[in-house]
């Protein structure tokens, strides 16, 4: 773990994702994250899902 950075930056080995271990209220806290923005997903128009993407990032949900 401790060169992780170098790893990711191998152009041979991009498709390597290194994550960490996740404890239960992690697991919990994504897991409820993940299925908010799978609800607001499904409310948008075909117009508003192209236009738009929702991600998790450090934890919080972004537009």
């Amino acid at each position: 773990m401790a060169r992780k950075e170098k790893l990711a930056d191998d152009v041979d080995r991009k498709e390597i994702w290194l994550k960490r271990d996740m404890n239960l209220e992690e697991r919990e806290k994504k897991k409820v994250l993940r299925s908010e923005g799978k609800e607001q997903n499904d409310k948008r128009t075909e117009i508003q899902k192209r236009k738009f993407y929702w991600r998790v990032l450090n934890m919080r949900l972004k537009k």
